[in-house]
């Protein structure tokens, strides 16, 4: 139902639905990827990071959550740990693109503030 209210333009009506999902189940590793997706795009970034690290607990193996974590700790200006878990991502699953584009935008990003 969460996804249905975030397909509908309802994100907090999402937020509900993933939250109570994540009452009843605290390891529905799909409400968190979720809910931790929508607190990013919500600019959450420290319950998304939060969230996130919750998959990571569930599952250390979870590149896209690992991916995830480095994207939420570059919005908080925190690039050289972003870099390690966007590191960490592509050696659990070397074929997310999303994730090597990512790394390669924190590297400019970095190198535009060295100049």
């Amino acid at each position: 139902m969460g996804q249905k209210a975030q397909e509908n333009g309802q994100p907090e009506a999402a937020v509900e639905y993933y939250i109570h999902a994540l009452e009843i189940d605290p390891y529905y590793v799909e409400a968190l990827h979720r809910l931790a997706e929508l607190r990013t795009e919500q600019q959450r970034y420290d319950e998304a990071l939060e969230l996130f690290q919750r998959l990571i607990d569930i599952d250390s193996s979870d590149a896209v959550a690992q991916g995830n974590i480095g994207v939420v700790l570059f919005y908080l200006g925190k690039s050289d740990e972003a870099l390690q878990h966007l590191d960490q991502a592509l050696s659990l699953d070397p074929n997310l693109e999303n994730v090597r584009a990512n790394r390669e935008a924190v590297l400019k990003a970095m190198e535009a503030t060295q100049d």
